[in-house]
């Protein structure tokens, strides 16, 4: 008898976050994170752009920061995205930082049934963080060894999580200023470091801050401020930007923000 894998919620972890789920197609669109999109059932259908003809394959890697369209109606599957800033992530990049790339099945290096048994004990946080490891080992283990993360990019990533800086929509004044740098040399270093301007990656960020204070039952202009965002016109258009969907899709499906967390 197959196995029945149902949606599952959105897992948060402070580097990463985990979903099982079957959406309708999303818009084109790009986000901060880099992306692992394995098909649990059919396979998926996705354009590399500027292209318009759709392709066929069993999984696809998403590089930060680039355009990408996965066409509904979306078989159901396991999505898995890194904070840009991660060894995955930064390993996805050496497959390709311009472009979708597409997998077959015997380019996962994991069987489809194991990947299918740990979807099935998805129920805390643990479990989310357990299944993206054992799936970024496998798909990224030919990569190449990584070099350390620039010391001056580490420090600017725990600045901005500092709970002042949210008050700013545009930090890299002051993140120039903290890490001895002049701005135009830490917009360089950032993008060159983590394949994403620096403000495209603050914008990230507090839209992560955003969806998890969905959870909550807020309202979407209170959303929107408490993430930092001028107004909801402006929260709305970032979002939309980054997910493909507007935050109102968000808001009313529980799968989608019924995030677990086991750290911040």
């Amino acid at each position: 008898m197959p196995v029945t894998i149902e949606p599952s919620p959105l897992f948060l972890t402070p580097s990463a976050a985990l979903q099982v789920s079957r959406g309708s197609g999303t818009a084109p669109h790009r986000h901060t994170a880099a992306q692992i999109v394995i098909s649990l059932e059919h396979s998926l259908s996705y354009r590399l752009y500027p292209s318009n003809a759709f392709g066929q394959c069993a999984a696809v890697l998403v590089p930060p920061n680039v355009l990408h369209h996965i066409a509904g109606p979306d078989p159901l599957s396991l999505m898995i995205w890194l904070d840009p800033a991660t060894s995955g992530a930064r390993a996805i990049r050496q497959y390709s930082e311009s472009t979708v790339v597409p997998m077959a099945s015997r380019d996962i290096r994991l069987p489809l049934q194991q990947i299918e048994e740990l979807c099935l004990t998805l129920g805390t946080s643990s479990d989310a963080q357990s299944l993206i490891a054992v799936v970024v080992q496998a798909i990224l283990s030919s990569c190449n060894e990584l070099a350390p993360l620039d010391e001056r990019i580490s420090f600017v990533l725990a600045q901005m999580k500092q709970p002042p800086l949210m008050r700013l929509s545009h930090p890299l004044s002051e993140l120039a200023q903290q890490a001895n740098l002049s701005q135009s040399r830490l917009r360089h270093l950032f993008r060159k470091e983590l394949g994403v301007p620096l403000q495209q990656y603050w914008i990230g960020y507090r839209l992560l801050t955003a969806i998890r204070q969905m959870r909550r039952g807020d309202s979407l202009t209170e959303v929107a401020h408490s993430a930092g965002f001028s107004d909801l016109s402006h929260f709305s258009k970032a979002f939309r930007a980054a997910f493909g969907v507007p935050p109102s899709f968000a808001q009313k499906d529980s799968h989608f923000v019924q995030a677990s967390s086991s750290e911040y």
